[in-house]
């Protein structure tokens, strides 16, 4: 997966031909959301930038990108390269990256404890006809150990990544639902990075949207402690459960129906053995 995820960028950097605006390093975290359109290889249109954490968007039209932090972590890339004039090495592109930094408190000080972090990426992009560009989507997570709350970095941890790009997309998935696993020390801090970048020819009318959603960082809820502990995101940056989908609300329920069947059954059984 990292070796088609470096592909995608490469072939992102080598239509742009220009080098990408830093990552605010503003402390506990913050982000970007960079729109260009690029012709002949050159950035020709740009909006957008750096900023502490917070929501922020930018729009070209033929380039979208937007973060939000409330009422749920959310970040979005789209591009329409078919409003961008066809040319050589000519597209649409949107970053959008963002930081923020979490701690761990509750039992003793160094207690050991499993943390999961849940994250759900989708990306997509139609079919390119242009046989030098791609048309292509990323989107990743990174979690890396902290010194302290808003310190330094101090060791990698787990990361995954969605991509899809147009043509030769072979061995690339462009969509994860599920959760990152590591342990962490009670009164240590974790950062948490994400990163899309989204990109499409204009000579093939390329479109291409990728997504960040779901964030929810909590205590293993296997771990016999667990209710001992608790999480603290960077202040204004929400950390709530996912919403179920319908099906999974209308398969729950069924499994609720199921259960109250099975103990209405038990019950009018019972009462006929005390008759």
């Amino acid at each position: 997966m990292a070796k088609h995820v470096s592909c995608v960028l490469l072939a992102f950097l080598a239509m742009a031909g220009s080098s990408r605006p830093a990552l605010a390093q503003a402390p506990g975290g913050g982000g970007e959301a960079v729109c260009e359109e690029v012709t002949g290889g050159i950035v020709s249109t740009q909006t957008g930038g750096a900023f502490p954490v917070g929501p922020a968007s930018c729009n070209l039209g033929s380039a979208g990108a937007s973060i939000a932090i409330q009422p749920s972590v959310l970040l979005e890339g789209q591009v329409d390269a078919g409003l961008v004039d066809p040319g050589d090495r000519s597209g649409a592109t949107a970053i959008v990256e963002l930081q923020y930094d979490f701690t761990l408190t509750g039992g003793i000080v160094g207690d050991l404890v499993p943390i999961l972090v849940h994250v759900h990426m989708i990306t997509d992009v139609t079919p390119s006809l242009d046989p030098n560009n791609a048309n292509i989507a990323s989107a990743t997570i990174n979690l890396f150990g902290l010194s302290a709350l808003g310190g330094s970095i101090t060791d990698n941890g787990p990361s995954v990544s969605t991509c899809t790009f147009s043509p030769n997309d072979e061995g690339c998935d462009g969509e994860f639902d599920g959760d990152l696993a590591l342990t962490l020390a009670s009164g240590s801090a974790e950062r948490i990075y994400l990163h899309s970048i989204v990109a499409a020819s204009s000579n093939s009318a390329g479109k291409a949207s990728a997504s960040i959603s779901d964030l929810f960082v909590f205590v293993d809820p296997l771990f016999a402690n667990a209710g001992d502990y608790a999480i603290t995101v960077s202040s204004g940056v929400a950390n709530v459960p996912p919403v179920p989908e319908p099906s999974a609300w209308a398969l729950s329920l069924t499994g609720f129906g199921a259960l109250g069947a099975v103990r209405a059954g038990a019950g009018w059984r019972l009462r006929r053995v005390h008759r």
